[in-house]
């Protein structure tokens, strides 16, 4: 018998579906630890990247402790090769064992935040261990950056639809915006201070914002503070192989697709310090003839926030998820 692989394809062009990859803020134990029985598949990416980080960073990601995680992956330079190694091995698992390629069937790929530096690994732009180092180069120049500074960090605020103008206009005036991730949600990032000086503000008259969730985070993304950290960001990325980009990526600057990887890089990058357009990608994709999104990673913050468009909307986050795969027929 032949032991030849066949991996069941959809031409992309005919696609319906795009691919959506999760940023920081996911605080789990043992992000690996649900895949164990599958690890014969990806032992390989671990001891890759392990061997590009020269740490034994892996064994950290079946580590269960609460305590460990909640001190370890708030550290920006763990949880961004954390989360976008997690990420990869899930697809890779679901490749290997249903042979089922999602990415190079995927109409396109979108990553919120972090999630845009796994749609460059998946794209085929950079290789899994160029990836690694790249986002734990992000990671440290952020940490770097605001180590003996004010305190900072992002607020999640919610209100109701009628707002969503005015509450994105104001934060843009106060130079606070960070993620436009629906017409209910936004998230503003910098000094703390400065956070919760705001949300005061725009509640002095009526209660405009009806809550306001401190993310779990140290670091003010989207914000311009971090436009110094893009010279150094831009020549770690070059310092290596850059290929051709293989599969469209929806851009977080510009809420648009990108094609080539010199474009797609650049916005990426100036991406760092400006709003996340996540409202704008979701509806550039459901102009484009998508009508799923498949969210693929650990956590269900992209499950919440996609189920805020009028797309069908799938998360693939543990090995029960799975089962999706063959009632929504990919299988």
């Amino acid at each position: 018998m032949s032991s030849r692989i066949f991996i069941r394809c959809i031409h992309r062009k005919n696609s319906t579906y795009a691919l959506a990859l999760p940023g920081q803020g996911i605080i789990r134990n043992g992000f690996l630890t649900p895949y164990k029985k599958f690890e014969d598949h990806y032992r390989q990416h671990l001891e890759a990247v392990d061997e590009a980080l020269g740490e034994k960073f892996t064994t950290n990601l079946y580590n269960e402790s609460p305590d460990f995680s909640k001190t370890w992956l708030l550290r920006t330079s763990n949880a961004q090769p954390a989360i976008l190694l997690t990420t990869y091995i899930i697809l890779d698992i679901i490749k290997r064992e249903f042979y089922v390629d999602l990415v190079s069937n995927a109409k396109f790929l979108l990553g919120h935040s972090l999630g845009e530096y796994t749609s460059l690994l998946l794209s085929g732009i950079i290789d899994l261990p160029t990836a690694v180092k790249v986002v734990r180069k992000r990671g440290q120049l952020m940490e770097d950056l605001v180590a003996n500074g004010p305190k900072y960090g992002m607020s999640a605020l919610m209100f109701k639809p009628p707002s969503f103008d005015s509450v994105v206009e104001q934060a843009q005036k106060a130079g606070i915006l960070a993620n436009i991730n629906s017409r209910q949600q936004v998230v503003i990032s910098g000094e703390v201070d400065v956070l919760q000086n705001f949300v005061t503000s725009v509640n002095s008259t009526s209660k405009v914002i009806l809550r306001s969730i401190p993310l779990p985070v140290t670091i003010a993304f989207h914000n311009e503070i971090l436009k110094q950290i893009v010279p150094d960001l831009r020549s770690e990325i070059y310092s290596h192989k850059v290929r051709e980009q293989m599969v469209p990526i929806v851009s977080n600057l510009t809420g648009e697709a990108t094609y080539d990887h010199d474009t797609t890089i650049s916005r990426t990058l100036e991406a760092n310090y400006r709003p996340v357009q996540w409202v704008k990608s979701l509806e550039f994709l459901i102009a484009n003839g998508i009508t799923t999104v498949v969210n693929v990673g650990p956590g269900d913050v992209l499950q919440g926030l996609n189920g805020k468009f009028k797309v069908e909307n799938i998360g693939l986050d543990t090995p029960e998820s799975f089962s999706v795969l063959k009632e929504k027929k990919f299988i």
